[in-house]
Parts: structure tokens; C-alpha cells; sequence
């Protein structure tokens, strides 16, 4: 149960690129010191905790304490985290390429230059010209910062929140009469 609290936190700190000292201080929480330790320091935390689940399920199978149909309902479901972990590191690796970018930004500023001219041929006055100048770049400018903000989807989601909250869902749903270890709650 532990380890599947610590999931949503090891994900977190692996999409957005957070040391690990602090990994390490959510997972000394919920794991054994040594286990700890070993998943902190891997390349890929969040990976290596998937493989500890995975051995521990086997050994709870070796030692007949998991049915069949348990165990392979539990593989199935870390592979579906391991395929999470994977969508992730696609987006992770896959970034708007900056050549983009900067033509975007580029065409865009070409364009709110020309805007006023264009207006000119309507025989706007100065100050309706003006307006609407501002007010079509504010919407171009916002709608391309936008843009900015959804390459990097990660440092914008409430991830901390998300964590925290599979974490107590973990242990609701598997173990009601366990609680998440003091502390573990309002890590950042």
C-alpha cells in the first residue's frame, strides 16, 4: 500500500524535474530506510518502485499468499502505470521544437505591425484605429501565450494536489484503517 502511495509523488518529481532530495524525503517516509534509499537513487525513481511492487507481489505469490487471478489483475494494473510513466516521458522528450516558436512569434508581430495599416484603409478614426489595435493584439498575444504555457503542460498542473490525493486514496481504498504517515501529507 505504501508503495503505491508514493507513485503519485515519485511521477511528480519525475515530469518536473525536481531533485532528489526530495523524493527522497516523501519516500523515507512511506518505505523502509534501505528501500528508500535504493528507489531515490535510481535514474528513474518512479520506475524503480514499479520493479519493487513487482517483486513484492511475486514473493507474496511464491509464498501462496496471492491468488492467480489477484496477481495478474496487479500486473496488469503496473503495467498500466508503467504505461502512464511512458506517456509521460513521450511528452517529456517530445517539446515544441524552438524553430517554431520563434516563426510564430515572428509572423505574429509582422502581423499586429500591419494591423494598423489595414485599419487605415477603412478610413477609421485615429482612436477607433487605436482601440482595436489594442484590443486584437491583447487577444493575439494572450492566445499565443497560451500556446507557451501548454508545451510545458507539467509545471502547470496542480501535481503536489493530484499526489496527495491518490496517496489518500490509496489508503482508503486498500487499507481503511491505515493513514498516511504523519507528515506525509503536506510534503512539497
Amino acid at each position: 500500500v505504501r508503495h503505491l502511495m508514493l507513485f503519485g509523488w515519485l511521477l511528480k518529481a519525475f515530469v518536473r524535474g525536481e531533485p532528489v532530495q526530495e523524493v527522497d524525503q516523501i519516500a523515507r517516509l512511506l518505505l523502509p530506510v534501505a528501500e528508500a534509499r535504493w528507489v531515490a537513487h535510481q535514474p528513474k525513481p518512479v520506475l524503480a518502485l514499479l520493479t519493487s511492487i513487482r517483486r513484492i507481489i511475486a514473493e507474496c505469490d511464491a509464498r501462496g499468499e496471492v491468488g492467480r487471478v489477484a496477481h495478474r489483475t496487479v500486473e496488469s494494473q503496473l503495467g498500466i502505470l508503467n504505461s502512464t510513466v511512458g506517456t509521460c516521458e513521450q511528452l517529456l522528450g517530445s517539446p515544441v521544437p524552438p524553430t517554431y516558436t520563434r516563426h510564430t512569434s515572428r509572423v505574429l508581430l509582422s502581423f499586429l505591425l500591419l494591423i494598423p495599416i489595414g485599419l487605415d484603409e477603412l478610413k477609421l478614426s485615429a482612436t477607433l484605429t487605436l482601440f482595436t489595435t489594442a484590443f486584437i493584439t491583447y487577444v493575439m498575444i494572450g492566445i499565443d501565450e497560451i500556446g507557451v504555457e501548454i508545451e510545458q503542460p507539467f509545471q502547470l498542473l496542480p501535481l503536489h494536489q493530484l499526489a496527495r490525493e491518490l496517496m489518500e486514496d490509496v489508503a482508503a481504498e486498500l487499507e481503511p484503517w491505515c493513514l498516511p504517515p504523519a507528515g506525509a501529507c503536506g510534503w512539497r
